[in-house]
């Protein structure tokens, strides 16, 4: 019995969208895409494009507005009291990314404790 080949089609290109006009360029790379999308995100909000539905638009959101937690997604917070590295989590994200740090601490913790007391035995 020989084994059946998949071949997987490329998606056919998507037509252009009527209102390109109004996207905001950004880079084309994965990385630098997502730099620029981290950056963005501190000083502009998104818009969905009429002509193709993408959220492909940016505008400037007013001095002083609160941005979206980057982790729930819901709560706002201010984009002024971060550094440019910094991640825009919520205080609730900030404890429950906390708390999952330390619980990987103490399994990390346990695993090595766990292979000296083996090593030993």
């Amino acid at each position: 019995m020989t084994a059946k080949r998949f071949s997987h089609k490329p998606a056919p290109p998507e037509p252009p969208c009527p209102n390109e006009v109004a996207h905001t360029p950004c880079p084309t790379g994965y990385l630098q895409w997502w730099s620029w999308v981290e950056r963005m995100n501190r000083t502009h909000d998104q818009a969905v494009c009429e002509g193709c539905g993408r959220w492909a638009i940016w505008y400037p959101r007013p001095t002083g507005a609160m941005a979206t937690c980057w982790g729930c997604g819901e709560a706002k917070v201010d984009p002024a009291k971060f550094g440019d590295d910094d991640e825009l989590l919520c205080q609730r994200c900030q404890d429950e990314r906390e708390a999952q740090c330390i619980a990987s601490q103490k399994a990390r913790a346990a695993a090595r404790l766990a292979r000296t007391w083996a090593d030993a035995t």
